[in-house]
C-alpha cells in the first residue's frame, strides 16, 4: 500500500494515544533502567582570585591592572590543567590513587561571571573525594601557576567543601526511552497499515486502487443498521 504524507500524519493522529502511552512507557522503563545503573556524582567547588601585581601594597586598582589579571585567568586554567601540575596533584593525594589524566577528567574550570576569579570543580563518585581532590589542586596549583606565567599572583577565596547534592546523569536515559518507545510504537502502527488489507478512507481507496467510488456509507448509518 503507498501512504502519502498526508495518509502518515492521518494514521498518527487516529493512533495518537498508543503513540503517547508508548512514548511514556519507554521513558519510565529506560529512566528506571538508569536510576538502577547509572551511580550519582558530586562536585565540590572553590575558587581563586588572580591579581596583576606579584604582591599588591597600594590597594587602588586601576582599570588596566583588572583588565590584565583577566586576560591571565584563561592563562592560569590552562596551566591548572597541565600535566605538570597534576601529576603533582596525583602524588599529594592522601586517599586515592588517581592519575593525572583521570584528575583532569573530573576537572573543570572557568572564570567567574568575567571577573577576575575563577571557579575550579571537581567532580567524582564520592563527595570526600571531590573535596580532597579539589583541595589538593589548590595546595599545588597557585605556585605552579606563578612559576610557569612568571606574571600575577593567586589568591584563594574558598576551599572546596563536601558536596551535598548528588548529580544524577539520567537525562539520556530519559531522552532515549520517549525516542524509542515513540519509534517503536510508530513503526509497529506503520507496517500494520502497509501490509494490512483494511482502507481507512475514500482517499487511500482511490490513491490504491483505479477504480471510481460510487458513494460513501458513514460509520454513524452503519451503526444504526447493525443496531436494527
Amino acid at each position: 500500500m503507498v501512504l502519502s504524507i498526508k495518509d502518515i500524519a492521518l494514521i498518527l493522529w487516529r493512533k495518537k494515544i498508543v503513540l503517547i502511552v508508548s512514548t511514556i512507557i519507554g521513558c519510565l522503563m529506560l529512566t528506571s533502567f538508569g536510576f538502577l545503573t547509572v551511580k550519582p556524582l558530586y562536585t565540590a567547588n572553590a575558587s581563586m582570585y588572580v591579581y596583576n601585581a606579584e604582591s599588591r601594597v597600594d590597594y587602588n586598582i586601576s582599570t588596566g591592572e583588572l583588565s590584565a589579571s583577566k586576560q591571565l585567568v584563561t592563562t592560569y586554567i590552562v596551566v591548572l590543567k597541565s600535566n605538570n601540575v597534576l601529576n603533582q596533584v596525583s602524588d599529594k593525594l592522601e586517599n586515592y590513587d588517581l592519575t593525572a589524566k583521570q584528575i583532569r577528567s573530573m576537572l573543570s574550570a572557568s572564570a567567574i561571571d568575567g571577573t577576575e576569579a575563577f571557579q575550579v570543580s571537581i567532580t567524582a563518585p564520592t563527595p570526600e573525594m571531590a573535596k580532597e581532590v579539589c583541595n589538593t589542586i589548590l595546595k599545588v596549583a597557585p605556585n605552579e601557576i606563578v612559576r610557569v606565567v612568571k606574571a600575577g599572583s593567586v589568591e584563594i577565596i574558598d576551599w572546596a567543601e563536601e558536596p551535598d547534592t548528588a548529580i544524577w546523569s539520567i537525562f539520556k536515559y530519559i531522552l532515549a526511552g520517549a525516542f524509542l518507545g515513540f519509534a517503536a510504537s510508530f513503526s509497529y502502527v506503520l507496517l500494520r497499515v502497509i501490509f494490512g488489507t483494511i482502507i481507512n478512507d475514500e482517499i487511500m481507496l482511490e490513491e490504491n486502487f483505479d477504480i471510481p467510488i460510487i458513494g460513501i456509507i458513514p460509520m454513524e448509518t452503519i451503526e444504526k443498521m447493525e443496531r436494527r
